[in-house]
């Protein structure tokens, strides 16, 4: 009853974003008519950004998606954050509607809102970051059946991806996708000898995903989804714990609320959060950080590693679960919009795909392809270039936020002529 009762409570929640919508823009319309819909971009775009906080955040099927093979609009992330395509996609969609109502004057309205955010996001393109330094990074997808990784054994996605690592050179950092190295890898020795000698094999660092397990004076045992730092030298490996945990996937949630929570069991790995964001330091006085799998659709992780220095950004994940669906490539391109808002290049390496090379712009400098074995190497970029959205935040959410409840207020109190 409990783990039901847990479910439920997720729904609900989840589901009373949507009236809070629908219920101030019903009474809009109500009270104003058609005009009311112009506080549709405020309201929705207010909505969507809620959906990204607390720990059962979803931002993943948002509208700024539908415009992520259209590098124009997406420059709007570098200013306002991904929250920006939220609102110029909403407000066109009003345009259109009131142009099909009303008068063909908001067809003007939409053509000018759609045409000069293309325009301006093509002179975006046009103008690079200042580059310090190109980093040639390789990125390694094994294409390893996530149900039967386990099963199969350490020694085979060892022995796999010591194959498909082996023969590359003259790169500065290779990456393999989340769980590469099905082990508790801080405890497991011989994994540990292995991957250290094959990083001095091919005289690069090696970047994978593992588990970690640290046993506490207590007697607790904490579990966590990690990502380990290989040098080819004799330093010790560098570790991330994943912080923001997969809601019922990876870890029951509300858990500092009502700790029993963490008593209940229905298939969930039950993760422990991660307590920092851990910089990773190459030879090369570069340093990045990484996300793990579904950290990547949340801007705050991003920019929490930019602030602690990382010169470019890292997402290890594995989609496998999705099979031949379109998930893969929408949290592929959802990782886009980190690169753009933190004028950040992007490594995405993926158990199955897809896997990307984004540069600051969020233009692909590689790309896998779905459910194939593959190794891709580019020149990843490397700028310390400050965005308005590094810089300055959720400014624009600010805005959009009073200006959501200024509506609210205003049509509570106040009927205005319809049109």
């Amino acid at each position: 009853m409990l783990a039901l009762g847990s479910w439920l409570a997720a729904v609900l929640i989840l589901s009373l974003l949507g009236p809070m919508f629908t219920l101030p823009m019903n009474l809009a319309f109500r009270k104003w008519g058609e005009i009311g819909l112009l506080g549709l971009p405020f309201y929705w775009t207010a909505i969507e950004f809620l959906r990204s906080l607390g720990e059962i955040a979803f931002p993943w099927n948002i509208l700024p998606l539908t415009q992520s093979m259209f590098l124009q609009p997406c420059q709007l992330a570098a200013y306002t954050g991904i929250w920006g395509i939220s609102f110029w996609v909403a407000g066109a969609n009003v345009f259109f509607y009131l142009a099909h109502q009303k008068s063909k004057f908001w067809l003007i309205a939409a053509v000018i809102w759609i045409g000069g955010i293309f325009a301006w996001g093509t002179a975006e393109l046009d103008s690079n970051y200042p580059v310090s330094k190109n980093l040639n990074v390789a990125i390694v997808q094994g294409n390893v059946n996530p149900a039967s990784k386990w099963s199969n054994g350490l020694n085979y996605s060892l022995d796999l991806y010591r194959t498909l690592t082996s023969n590359i050179n003259d790169v500065d950092l290779i990456v393999w996708p989340e769980t590469a190295v099905p082990a508790r890898l801080n405890q497991e020795i011989r994994a540990r000898r292995f991957l250290r000698k094959l990083a001095e094999e091919v005289e690069t660092p090696i970047f994978t995903g593992a588990l970690a397990l640290d046993e506490l004076p207590d007697d607790e045992i904490e579990r966590f989804n990690s990502a380990y730092l290989i040098k080819n030298d004799d330093s010790e490996f560098t570790r991330y714990d994943k912080i923001h945990l997969v809601p019922f996937g990876e870890r029951v949630p509300f858990q500092g609320l009502i700790p029993q929570l963490g008593n209940l069991n229905f298939g969930q790995a039950e993760f422990t959060p991660g307590r920092k964001f851990v910089i990773f330091d190459l030879d090369s006085n570069i340093s990045f950080g990484s996300m793990i799998c579904y950290e990547s659709v949340l801007p705050y992780i991003s920019e929490s590693f930019v602030d602690k220095g990382a010169d470019f950004l890292v997402n290890i994940t594995n989609d496998g679960w999705y099979g031949k669906t379109s998930e893969p490539m929408q949290q592929g391109l959802l990782t886009r919009f980190r690169s753009i808002e933190s004028g950040r290049s992007m490594v995405r390496a993926a158990n199955t795909g897809v896997s990307f090379i984004f540069d600051p712009k969020g233009r692909v400098l590689t790309k896998s392809k779905l459910e194939t074995v593959a190794v891709l190497k580019a020149e990843v970029p490397i700028t310390d270039y400050e965005t308005y959205y590094r810089k300055n935040g959720d400014i624009f959410m600010r805005i959009i936020i009073l200006v959501s409840l200024f509506f609210v207020i205003l049509t509570a109190l106040i009927r205005m002529p319809q049109w």
